[in-house]
């Protein structure tokens, strides 16, 4: 056997012996190094994906890593080839090389262009061919170091759009007022980017489909060799490889497998109102149910309807400061029922906000406990963690009995009470201590969402359920709405926080918004707030919230700044007049996995002008967004680039008409952000 030294000192021994076809489009080659046999399994799943799949386990289990997925297979005439050197496995679009000594895979599409490659001698490394951990990576091949390829994708992630020369981790944690910039990781767990080559305009997707905490370095590591991985604390080495050549073909591809997004009610399209500050406090004297009722009322008087509002968990907090799950506050809310009818009578629907831990001062702890409902710690008793509020456990959902009473309580305490939408949130799963779900806690986030989902379903088949999720794994879009967490009240967030949602758009979660204004820091100013409402009505999620002590509203400026509110309102009134848009792109979204706000390189691949365009974005088919990131007195004319060198784009406010293909200086005016149809 050849043996290969690679970068870091981690060496390569495998060699393909042996290739097996065990039946429909799956072969198993067999791999041999210096003291383990490792079978690469491959499965093409249809024409343009292929699942590669490293086990020390010569029995292969279609489910084992993921059983979330559609693992349909399509039927397929598949050529194989054997020569001295050599596999080749060919479906009518691919052909998979796979080099025996020592190991690397190539991927070609029919114009014989390579698409993917492994790098030299070390495609695939696991810590267990030398008995020192659970690791595993695999390492990619680029081609030029100076023309590296732009990488796109792995869902909620701070920076520029382009991934190339960072790197990423995926353990999702709760960061409170993170810098949209440069903070990493964030809240969700997806897997999945994006490879565009800067020659050959060829996109291909690759799904790392693994639960355990992840590393993907773009290149951000530089060593002699031309590379870049992903690593995964445990689990086996399983990632699917969508052929493009369109970004728009690898995006539904990844979806066909993992789910197509949710298809949304109507009213979670509209003006979704919000603030923790309006259920915080406690008391008779508060009476939050007349406060909440009053200021909806207020709102739809002022023509800024809200269609919904979201109840943070200030309903279930008692006078000790406790949030104690599913038990509602009595003296905020003395009659539920009666309280979310009048809501629903002002033409605003709620949505409750759950959590997957119950604290231990939670009277139902004990006997929750008991029933086995929570993580387990290594010795078999349930998990005691450091929560919001002091120490609690968090359900484990994989547990049937968990499951079971789980759904009991939703469908009691939230969905009887006249509750239309449940909000999954503080669930990431963030768990340092040892436990015996240890490479799931993704997969907690996804079947929280999923049983909710599928509650609402059963009890009111004929509507469309609305779940919002804060953290997710890939997949969480066939159930949930979700955004980018808890953002802070800056310019630099504003607009940042706009490629984290192109991103996430790419990455299939294309019903994602922010919270308008920041969630977290400093009131927002009243520029500001303008320029974040002008930009979110043009965003799947329209929804203003904040952890402020004094709740962002739409109309707190109404008499400092009255322009502003007028300006406000028009814009308010511009997102009703985009509900049937809306409509018209949520379907599409659902049934065509088509994301309703994607960055440019979406619709203009082709164009060298707009492939790292991280701010300005496509809103549905019609409309190109560029919003002002910067106090008028700062910046009074905005130079932008119209991509399309044969369109011509009328400008939705002034009404001119601009060339395509080139950049144009436009003045910028308080009266609106520049939004361009073609």
């Amino acid at each position: 056997m050849v043996e290969e030294n690679t970068q870091y000192g981690l060496k390569n021994y495998l060699e393909a012996s042996k290739i097996s076809e065990l039946f429909k489009n799956h072969f198993q080659i067999k791999l041999k190094s210096k003291s383990k046999i490792v079978y690469l399994n491959i499965i093409f799943v249809d024409k343009n994906t292929i699942r590669f799949n490293y086990s020390f386990n010569k029995t292969f289990n279609f489910n084992k890593a993921n059983p979330y997925l559609n693992t349909d297979i399509d039927d397929l005439k598949i050529l194989t080839k054997e020569a001295s050197e050599s596999f080749e496995i060919s479906s009518e679009s691919l052909k998979l090389i796979v080099h025996k000594n020592p190991l690397k895979t190539e991927i070609y599409n029919k114009k014989n262009e390579l698409l993917s490659a492994d790098f030299e001698a070390l495609g695939f490394w696991s810590g267990e061919l030398t008995g020192d951990s659970k690791e595993i990576r695999i390492y990619k091949k680029y081609n030029n170091i100076e023309n590296p390829p732009y990488i796109y994708g792995l869902g909620d992630k701070t920076g520029s759009i382009n991934r190339w020369g960072k790197r990423f981790r995926n353990d999702p944690i709760d960061a409170l007022g993170y810098d949209s910039k440069q903070t990493d990781p964030l809240y969700k767990d997806i897997p999945f980017f994006i490879h565009l080559d800067k020659k050959t305009k060829n996109a291909h997707g690759i799904f790392f489909d693994n639960f355990y905490k992840k590393t993907f370095d773009f290149g951000k590591e530089r060593k002699p060799g031309l590379y870049y991985y992903m690593q995964a604390e445990g689990g086996e080495a399983n990632y699917y490889f969508f052929n493009g050549p369109s970004i728009k073909n690898v995006i539904k591809a990844y979806l066909k497998l993992t789910g197509m997004p949710a298809l949304m009610p109507d009213y979670a399209l509209g003006y979704l109102a919000s603030g923790m500050s309006y259920l915080e406090n406690y008391g008779k004297q508060n009476k939050q149910d007349l406060r909440l009722i009053e200021t909806l009322a207020r709102f739809k008087n002022e023509s800024i309807s809200a269609t919904a509002f979201h109840m943070s968990s200030g309903y279930i907090l008692n006078n000790k400061n406790e949030r104690h799950q599913f038990i509602w506050n009595k003296e905020k809310f003395p009659e539920p029922k009666d309280f979310t009818r009048k809501i629903n009578e002002l033409g605003v629907k709620l949505c409750a906000n759950v959590k997957p831990v119950l604290l231990k001062s939670h009277p139902w702890y004990n006997e929750a406990s008991s029933l086995d409902i929570f993580i387990n710690d290594l010795k078999g008793d349930s998990l005691v963690i450091d929560y919001w509020g002091g120490e609690g456990s968090y359900i484990d959902f994989r547990k049937k009995t968990a499951q079971k009473w789980w759904l009991d309580k939703l469908e009691q305490y939230i969905y009887n009470q006249g509750i239309d939408g449940v909000w999954n949130d503080n669930n990431e799963y963030e768990i340092f201590e040892k436990h015996q779900a240890l490479g799931h806690q993704p997969e907690m986030s996804l079947l929280m969402s999923k049983l909710s989902y599928e509650l609402a379903k059963k009890l009111k088949p004929k509507e469309n359920p609305w779940i919002l999720s804060r953290s997710g794994y890939s997949g969480i879009q066939q159930y949930a709405q979700t955004w980018i967490g808890d953002n802070y009240s800056s310019w630099q967030s504003l607009k940042y926080d706009n490629a984290i949602l192109s991103s996430m758009s790419l990455s299939g979660l294309v019903h994602c918004g922010t919270d308008i204004g920041g969630f977290y820091g400093p009131k927002v100013d009243p520029e500001l707030f303008l320029r974040w409402i002008q930009c979110g009505v043009f965003s799947p999620r329209f929804s203003i919230h904040s952890y402020k002590q004094e709740a962002t509203e739409p109309d707190m400026f109404k008499k400092t700044h009255k322009d502003f509110f007028r300006i406000i309102q028009k814009f308010f009134q511009i997102r009703t007049e985009l509900l049937p848009y809306l409509k018209k792109q949520n379907i599409k979204a659902h049934k065509e996995g088509i994301p309703i706000m994607r960055p440019l390189i979406y619709d203009f691949q082709n164009d060298e002008n707009v492939l790292e365009e991280s701010f300005n974005y496509m809103f549905g088919d019609k409309y190109l967004i560029c919003p002002i990131f910067k106090t008028l007195s700062e910046e009074n004319q905005k130079e932008i680039y119209l991509p399309g060198k044969d369109l011509v784009w009328t400008h939705y406010f002034n009404h001119k008409k601009y060339q395509g293909g080139k950049s144009h200086k436009i003045d910028n005016k308080f009266e609106y952000i520049h939004v361009f149809t073609r």
